[in-house]
């Protein structure tokens, strides 16, 4: 049966032959996939292989041909993740009999997982194919908008994730500022939790100090230049933050950025081709968006100028390597952030 937003916690993942995803928190369906991949490498010993598919330029015989073909040395489990846009046609009775068919045979070490963007209602063909599998091989999982105590809750286990406790006055504080984004919810507990060092508490203190960024010029000003790869401006804003910011505060508060602005590059990446582009956008800079009068379109496609640039993955080593610098040398942190800003311009 369908599972309501909010009703589990997304680590909790049987090892089935098929899922379908859905619903409006893509963020959460990420993170159940991941989940679920973690739950596989635990009980294989290595990591499964994720194969994506997008399912507007499959037929649904094409997707389940695929998921019944074995390849050749691949690994212990593999999980077939077909994503489905909310535009896309439902599949057509022959269709539907052909996905009921496959799951009542489904392929061994193989987890089907379709992900699709938007709710599904109780009429449609999919959904009635899953369902009819039975709970034992098949099951169907909402992930709704995240609200009020479902979202706490949510926010909580993030932290108690990182070995990390929050008190009620900085989860009010940390959620007000980010205004129910749960992929920026987790990006700031990731720093919260890591600067929390040895108390292991995040009080409300800790959420000012270090979550200001996400609301305060400077962090969108450096972004924006960033967009722009114009160094010059990126230089100038990095230069105020570090004459202005605490002195131990800014390099934390500047990687912070850095790391969050690759990190929505990087799924912008790996969903292109999957979804359109206006689409991983809108999710991505939803705030963005929607104070907007109309769709940004020219900054939509500036965004994955820099998203598909080929050298993408060396900046993402960079960024790794400035991290791991900051909390194990005493390097200056302003010229190495420097030297990626001219470099990301470039």
């Amino acid at each position: 049966m369908p599972r309501p937003a909010g009703s589990e916690s997304a680590e909790a993942v049987p090892v089935l032959p098929a899922f379908l995803l859905h619903g409006e928190n893509a963020f959460r369906a990420r993170e159940f996939v991941e989940a679920l991949k973690a739950v596989l490498a635990k009980a294989e010993g290595e990591p499964p292989s994720l194969e994506r598919l997008a399912a507007g330029e499959f037929s649904w015989r094409d997707i389940l041909d695929i998921a019944r073909t074995i390849p050749f040395g691949f690994s212990p489990w593999r999980v077939l993740l077909v994503e489905v846009e909310k535009r896309e046609k439902e599949p057509s009775a022959v269709e539907a009999d052909v996905l009921r068919a496959y799951l009542a045979d489904p392929t061994v070490r193989t987890t089907l997982v379709v992900h699709h963007a938007g709710r599904i209602p109780k009429t449609s063909g999919l959904r009635k194919a899953f369902e009819a599998a039975g709970s034992s091989t098949a099951q169907v999982r909402e992930f709704g908008v995240l609200k009020g105590r479902d979202l706490r809750d949510w926010a909580r286990a993030k932290f108690e994730a990182r070995g990390c406790r929050v008190t009620g006055d900085a989860l009010d504080r940390l959620l007000d500022l980010v205004e129910g984004d749960l992929d920026r919810i987790d990006r700031e507990v990731e720093k919260l939790a890591a600067s929390a060092g040895d108390r292991r508490l995040v009080d409300a203190g800790d959420v000012d100090d270090l979550t200001g960024g996400i609301k305060s010029a400077a962090g969108w000003e450096l972004q924006a230049a960033l967009e722009a790869r114009d160094a010059g401006q990126a230089m100038s804003v990095l230069h105020r933050i570090f004459s202005t910011e605490d002195r131990e505060k800014a390099p934390l508060f500047v990687l912070g950025v850095l790391s969050g602005f690759v990190r929505d590059l990087t799924m912008a990446r790996l969903q292109a081709g999957l979804r359109s582009r206006e689409d991983i956008y809108a999710e991505l800079k939803a705030n963005f968006v929607k104070a907007c009068r109309t769709f940004p379109s020219a900054k939509c496609e500036d965004f994955f100028g820099l998203a598909l640039r080929r050298d993408f993955g060396r900046f993402v080593e960079d960024l790794e390597r400035i991290d791991v610098l900051l909390k194990t040398t005493d390097t200056p942190p302003q010229p190495l952030f420097e030297a990626f800003l001219a470099d990301f311009c470039r």
